[in-house]
């Protein structure tokens, strides 16, 4: 079998596992994507998607085993890197997370949801000026980004003010503004 039609039933196969990530099948998409793995063993993107499965499931250590296989094919991969420190998010090892983050955000400086994630774990220790600035970069870089809007809120609320004069009113009135609710 050619190249191409390799390429082809793989894309296939990863378009049909995310279908079935979508509709919370997560047992389903772990046994088909190491049937998959038998014969693409290369795929970053199908380690990727098994280790998506176990952190689901709450299996975080072979989710850290399928994101270590997927870097070893490609060691600057962002979304791996990305995705390692959802894991270490999820189990509460904020340094290891903060690492994965920053390292994805290195090989994707514009990589919104790894800043995201980078200030939110910020949030969550305390570091309330590390926090808003990564919040303020993805709000300048999209301005429709409303979970930062969101975030940099709650830190303006409950944690008081940052910023000198209107501006911290302006930014919780925006994000108001993107949703009401």
């Amino acid at each position: 079998m050619n190249k191409n039609v390799q390429n082809t039933i793989l894309d296939t196969q990863i378009e049909f596992l995310c279908e079935l990530y979508e509709k919370s099948k997560f047992l389903t998409v772990i046994q088909k994507t190491k049937f998959l793995l038998r014969n693409f063993e290369f795929s970053i993107k199908l380690h990727n998607i098994l280790g998506m499965a176990y952190v689901k499931i709450e299996k975080f250590d072979k989710a850290i085993e399928s994101y270590q296989t997927a870097l070893k094919l490609n060691p600057q991969y962002h979304v791996t890197l990305y995705n390692l420190g959802i894991v270490y998010h999820e189990k509460m090892d904020f340094e290891k997370a903060i690492f994965y983050y920053k390292k994805a955000i290195k090989h994707y400086p514009d990589y919104l949801d790894a800043l995201f994630n980078l200030g939110f774990v910020y949030k969550q220790k305390g570091q309330f000026l590390k926090a808003a600035k990564l919040f303020k970069t993805i709000i300048s870089k999209e301005p429709k980004y409303f979970n930062a809007f969101r975030c940099l809120s709650e830190i303006f609320c409950e944690y008081g003010d940052l910023y000198s004069g209107s501006k911290n009113l302006k930014i919780v009135i925006e994000a108001l503004r993107q949703n009401p609710n």
